[in-house]
């Protein structure tokens, strides 16, 4: 599920030792069960947890597929590798769908509780080109594999991020001023969905970046 195109490239920093491969029961497909962060000291935030109740949400039983996870992740922090790395791609999947509920409902607030940096300005300006055109496109992802590894800084980033790399199938929808579905396309995608702790406690999307090109 989710929302968007890439904005800006970045370079994805690929492990050269084995992965360790992580289940996926169930994925979001609407939003609610959210963890509220705390935010960083000094900054003075909007509540998530408020924001987020605003929107609906929903469980698809479907499942996601396994998630191998490179080693240097786990050199990083091995509880971000291990028994945190089910609920971070959970919450990948609760950002994309808020991604898509602000569009929708041209609430520009929504966005500050999942996106963060380049991500935020990214969807700040699809939100306001919704607005002036009167045209609405969100994207909904369905993932066939997921591998999570490191990112060097990029953009407005300053410290690692999780780097993502989810392929599978995309449905880009487009919708009129008055909510009506107008068009309705699909293509295959590869992208790196970068992630980061970069205010508290949630992990926000801070990039939806290109794909390092492989051989």
């Amino acid at each position: 599920v989710g929302v968007g195109m890439p904005g800006s490239a970045a370079r994805v920093r690929r492990a050269t030792t084995r992965a360790i491969p992580i289940g996926l029961a169930a994925v979001l497909v609407g939003v609610g069960i959210v963890a509220a962060g705390t935010p960083a000291r000094g900054l003075v935030l909007p509540d998530p947890t408020e924001i987020l109740s605003r929107v609906p949400h929903q469980i698809d039983p479907a499942t996601l597929p396994t998630i191998s996870v490179a080693q240097e992740v786990a050199d990083w922090d091995h509880q971000v590798a291990g028994p945190e790395m089910q609920g971070i791609v959970l919450t990948l999947a609760e950002n994309l769908e808020v991604e898509s509920q602000a569009l929708l409902r041209h609430d520009g607030s929504i966005l500050t509780a999942v996106d963060h940096g380049d991500r935020l300005a990214e969807m700040q300006k699809q939100l306001q080109t919704a607005i002036d055109s009167g045209k609405t496109v969100i994207t909904h992802y369905e993932f066939d594999t997921i591998d999570v590894s490191l990112l060097v800084p990029f953009g407005v980033q300053t410290g690692l991020s999780l780097g993502l790399t989810g392929r599978g199938t995309l449905t880009r929808q487009t919708y009129d001023a008055d909510g009506r579905l107008q068009q309705q396309t699909t293509e295959p995608f590869e992208l790196v969905f970068a992630m980061r702790r970069a205010t508290g406690a949630r992990w926000l999307n801070v990039g939806v970046l290109p794909a390092a090109p492989t051989g």
